[in-house]
């Protein structure tokens, strides 16, 4: 396997975020249903909005509070808190809102009912499917890329061309870095060129512009292919050394 164990952590990572998007997406399902439970149990009326007041407490001062009143089961219900404000609200303005029979106070204005359910489904299908694509192929490159690699492919040596630190992608103060190198066809005259993963320690430490590199590639297809890069044994030293980013030009080209 060409992958190392920092990578296969990362699919682990992705494949959590995809997990954690499935479940934005199932309680936004969740509370779709137990709204349109809630609307079928509950009585459609009118109501008049009574009281538009700001906040008070702390943290609430940006927020507005919406009181209605209405008549139900035969009896007047004043200034009763709705829940819900958006800029449009006007005091002495109708509007309908479900209220559950033999509980006054349970009320939800009809315009607002699906908002949230919806608004949650819509980011959780958007999410879910952008981190499963991620997930899914960061799978299918650790294991099936992976195997097809080793099982149809050949290794070339390539030469380094470049070692370069990604400065905006740096996670708790360690740095990713890209190896970027070249192979030239002795038959066709034609150069191919090749990008590593993401690599989370300075290749610095043993790997240097001009040196050689294993790329493993498709026999047929040099599109299909992986900078061997593997896990290296460092000491913590050795490695504050090469991954400390005031010392990272050590042995490292023009990023």
């Amino acid at each position: 396997m060409f992958y190392d164990k920092s990578t296969k952590v990362i699919c682990v990572f992705k494949g959590i975020l995809f997990v954690a998007c499935l479940g934005i997406l199932a309680y936004g399902i969740s509370c779709y249903v137990r709204c349109w439970q809630f609307k079928n149990s509950a009585v459609l009326i009118n109501s008049i909005i009574s009281e538009i007041s700001p906040g008070t407490e702390p943290g609430d001062e940006f927020r507005s509070f919406v009181y209605v009143s209405y008549p139900f089961n035969g009896k007047m219900n004043y200034n009763v808190p709705l829940g819900y404000y958006h800029i449009f609200m006007r005091v002495g303005q109708y509007m309908e809102i479900y209220c559950l029979p033999g509980k006054d106070g349970v009320i939800m204005a009809k315009s607002a009912l699906f908002v949230i359910p919806v608004f949650l489904m819509i980011v959780g299908t958007i999410t879910s499917s952008i981190f499963g694509y991620i997930f899914i192929w960061s799978v299918y490159k650790v294991t099936v890329y992976d195997l097809l690699l080793t099982s149809r492919g050949k290794t070339l040596i390539a030469t380094i061309d470049k070692i370069h630190r990604r400065d905006k992608y740096a996670v708790i103060g360690s740095m990713v870095y890209r190896v970027y190198c070249s192979y030239k066809d002795e038959a066709t005259d034609k150069v191919y060129k090749f990008r590593s993963d993401d690599i989370w320690y300075n290749p610095s430490f043993c790997y240097e512009v001009g040196g050689p590199v294993e790329v493993r590639v498709m026999k047929k297809n040099y599109r299909h292919y992986l900078v061997n890069i593997g896990q290296m044994s460092i000491k913590w030293e050795d490695y504050e050394k090469y991954d400390n980013p005031a010392n990272a030009d050590v042995k490292e080209g023009v990023g």
